[in-house]
């Protein structure tokens, strides 16, 4: 669709957008950023805007990234009401799900509001389901077990169990104390909870493979979790294990010491493992908008750059150290650490392959500033003064991006004989 009329949005350039529709612009696109008009219009909390852009015929339906609809994005009273009555029941189902599951609050955007849209026939249970994940957001076992008692409880199980569970799963990093955690667990799961449960990628297996709860994750694959689960693009459990938790970011990182977080990271990935985790996987180029990842990347490609000491795991699992993603890169590109490149390159990794632009594992140590890694490669006479396809060098790449220390190394180094190995 023409970013245009998204822009005119943002900025509430309302003759901007009336010339647009005047000539016909598509409504229903989603941007790069994974979002329609109607939704930027349902964030500025513009009940006029929003109620322009549906009379012009756009589809309050229609699902953006990580399933977001301008119902999820609603901003106001007047907005949220609007888009409530103007969404079909799924989509009203939908949004109190996304919410739950994601826990994201944006504006008036609380399942509770959500209910009120519903048929009167329905509120019950959904209620009942709502206050089921809340309980479980704070472990409140005994209100859990009064729920489970009811006689709707299978019903509120089945549409909301395996949220709670998600929830449930995601409280063991918070705590030191584990066993309220994994009680609760065991009982959602005995009343019927869907251990496969997941929304847009999130999942309880997801959240126990954050929380780095080795007893969890066994947990949910004896309840028959499938621990090659795709997670939207080909992301497995054992990917999200190799690599998806290096953002500093991520509240749901464990802030835990080395030695705490090292041994539980290891058990959890031979967990998978041992279930029949495919080592070898490929994540597939994303599909959804606002999601730039390329495809072809495998758990030891991620592993490389985020917890090199688990490279060995996999490689004695069957991993392929000469795996390349789609865009060419192997596991040594990603490479942080000399002892990992070892164990990679006694697993037959070329520390000379080049990637579709040219770079080679020297190119890449050169330009993030790597500097025991540009040393341990320049014994290889093969990588030195090796070019990209733009005639860069390694050195030339660290001079660009700063790198001094590389710089002052590759200066030296590749003006003098290849060291022994």
């Amino acid at each position: 669709m023409p970013l245009s009329l998204i822009e005119a949005i943002w900025h509430g350039d309302m003759p901007r957008v009336e010339d647009l529709l005047r000539q016909g612009c598509r409504l229903d696109g989603i941007s790069p950023w994974g979002e329609t008009a109607l939704m930027a219009a349902a964030r500025r909390g513009d009940p006029g805007l929003v109620a322009r852009l549906l009379d012009a015929g756009a589809d309050p339906n229609v699902a953006g990234s990580r399933g977001r609809t301008a119902l999820t994005e609603a901003f106001g009273e007047d907005c949220l009401t609007l888009l409530a009555r103007a969404t079909h029941l799924p989509g009203r189902l939908a949004a109190i799900k996304h919410v739950l599951f994601t826990g994201v609050v944006h504006g008036l955007l609380t399942s509770d509001r959500f209910v009120e849209f519903l048929p009167e026939d329905l509120q019950g249970v959904h209620q009942r389901g709502i206050r089921l994940v809340e309980a479980a957001d704070d472990l409140r076992t005994s209100e859990i077990e009064m729920i489970l008692g009811e006689d709707e409880a299978p019903e509120v199980v089945g549409e909301y169990g395996g949220i709670a569970l998600t929830r449930v799963c995601g409280q063991s990093s918070m705590r030191s104390d584990l066993e309220p955690v994994w009680a609760l667990a065991r009982m959602l799961l005995r009343h019927g909870a869907r251990p496969g449960a997941q929304y847009h990628g999130v999942s309880p297996i997801r959240r126990a493979i954050e929380s780095l709860d080795p007893t969890l994750v066994q947990m949910l694959l004896a309840a028959g979790v499938d621990s090659n689960l795709d997670h939207g693009d080909g992301v497995t459990p054992l990917m999200i294990a190799a690599g998806e938790l290096r953002d500093p970011d991520d509240r749901r990182q464990p802030a835990l010491p080395a030695e705490v977080f090292e041994p539980r990271l290891d058990a959890v990935i031979r967990l998978l493992l041992q279930a029949g985790a495919d080592v070898n996987a490929r994540r597939q180029p994303s599909s959804g908008p606002g999601r730039p990842w390329g495809g072809g990347v495998t758990a030891l490609i991620r592993c490389a750059s985020c917890f090199p000491l688990n490279i060995r795991i996999l490689l004695e699992a069957g991993a392929d150290a000469t795996a390349r993603t789609d865009a060419g890169t192997t596991a040594l590109h990603e490479c942080e650490h000399p002892t990992a490149a070892r164990l990679l390159l006694d697993h037959g990794a070329d520390v000379a392959a080049v990637d579709d632009n040219g770079e080679t594992p020297l190119h890449k140590a050169a330009t993030h500033g790597r500097i025991a890694m540009a040393e341990w490669l320049l014994q290889f006479p093969e990588v030195r003064g090796a070019r990209r396809r733009d005639g860069l060098t390694a050195l030339d790449c660290a001079r660009r991006t700063g790198q001094q220390a590389v710089v002052d190394l590759l200066v030296t180094g590749e003006a003098s004989p290849a060291p022994g190995g």
